[in-house]
């Protein structure tokens, strides 16, 4: 089984680099333990701090109530968990809206979070009304889509989130093959989903130069765009204005 990707200058779409996650029909107990590894993934690599810190830095300072937030693409659910517990604690009362097109990632998440409220949508329609909720995100799911499809999201969630946005991804180049590599052989290596997606997820995945079109032809030029090793990071209203 191949740890690594190819070295590549563009992006393959994925029509052309299918993951075991995406087959509706995977079983549920690779499926759950491949959440499982992304949700540790989140945890020491910086998925849940990419979503959390922005959300957190536009709420300070605001009279804490309720509060709308939207998840695309919510896999386990383990980022919005993580997030409620930190609002909750600071006087908020987040109320979750889950979404995911797969329908046994979201019977994994329900049977986590039975509090949140669950929607099964293809992304990048949005089945709300404008302003429907007040903050959006979304970890790790537009490499799942189609180069237009996610211009059309970003677009989609700005419109739906009253305050703003945050999205995160995976961002291409060798050191996140490289850190996927290592994965492959250590953490990963008995998790058979785990060991093919990543390599998949990172064909898939957008370079920066990608985001910064991506959020033009969104119409999205007052965006903020931060980028690190492994991921980029993209801000949108108030989440940009810190």
């Amino acid at each position: 089984m191949e740890l690594l990707p190819r070295a590549s200058s563009e992006r393959v779409p994925p029509s052309r680099a299918s993951e075991l996650m995406d087959d509706p029909a995977c079983d549920l107990d690779m499926l759950a333990g491949a959440l499982d590894a992304l949700s540790a993934v989140n945890r020491w690599f910086g998925g849940l701090a990419a979503i959390r810190r922005p959300i957190e830095r536009a709420l300070a300072g605001r009279p804490p109530g309720d509060l709308r937030l939207l998840d695309v693409g919510t896999g386990a659910g383990d980022i919005p968990e993580a997030l409620g517990t930190r609002l909750c604690d600071a006087g908020w009362k987040p109320q979750f809206c889950l979404a995911d097109n797969h329908p046994g990632v979201l019977r994994i998440a329900r049977s986590r979070a039975p509090e949140a409220r669950f929607v099964r949508l293809d992304a990048p329609r949005l089945p709300f009304v404008d302003d429907a909720f007040d903050i959006g995100f979304a970890g790790a799911m537009v490499h799942h889509l189609e180069t237009d499809a996610a211009a059309r999201f970003l677009s989609e969630l700005d419109r739906v989130s009253r305050l703003g946005w945050v999205v995160s991804d995976l961002r291409r180049g060798a050191t996140t093959r490289l850190a996927v590599g290592f994965l492959g052989a250590t953490i990963w290596r008995r998790n058979v989903a785990a060991r093919h997606d990543g390599p998949a997820s990172i064909r898939r995945a957008f370079s920066r130069p990608e985001v910064d079109v991506l959020l033009s032809d969104a119409g999205l030029h007052e965006a903020v765009v931060r980028s690190g090793p492994v991921r980029w990071v993209a801000l949108g209203g108030a989440l940009a204005a810190r």
